[in-house]
């Protein structure tokens, strides 16, 4: 777009850049539908129920961010001394079983989806 001097140039900003709470209305799961990163499907016990579960590159999404917030997590308790080190692990692991998270033994090697090849199948 080209101007003259003097002239006033009038455009629609929200227009343009689309409405700026959409950011907020737009649900996540739709984010990751679209990044192929879950998929959705029918449950086959109640056909009004919808499921959504990962794919295999969600799970290498989250394994890879699992294994780099692990790394740091190390890369700090290893500069602490020894005592602090325990303290630390011992209320980190702590936090993690307050805030629910599974721990590692209690998740399945393959996803049953990606073991019976079925996901996502309606």
């Amino acid at each position: 777009m080209t101007a003259q001097v003097g002239e006033t140039i009038r455009f629609d900003l929200p227009g343009r850049l689309g409405d700026p709470s959409r950011a907020l209305k737009d649900d996540p799961r739709d984010r990751l539908l679209r990044k192929g990163l879950i998929r959705r499907h029918r449950a086959r016990a109640d056909r009004r129920a919808v499921q959504v579960s990962i794919t295999a590159a969600g799970r290498e999404i989250v394994d890879q961010a699992t294994a780099r917030r692990r790394a740091l997590i190390a890369g700090i308790l290893g500069r602490l001394p020894a005592r602090q080190q325990s303290a630390v692990a011992s209320a980190l692991a702590a936090f993690a079983a307050a805030a629910g998270e599974i721990p590692d033994s209690q998740w399945p090697a393959d996803p049953p989806a990606a073991r019976s090849g079925t996901a996502g199948r309606s």
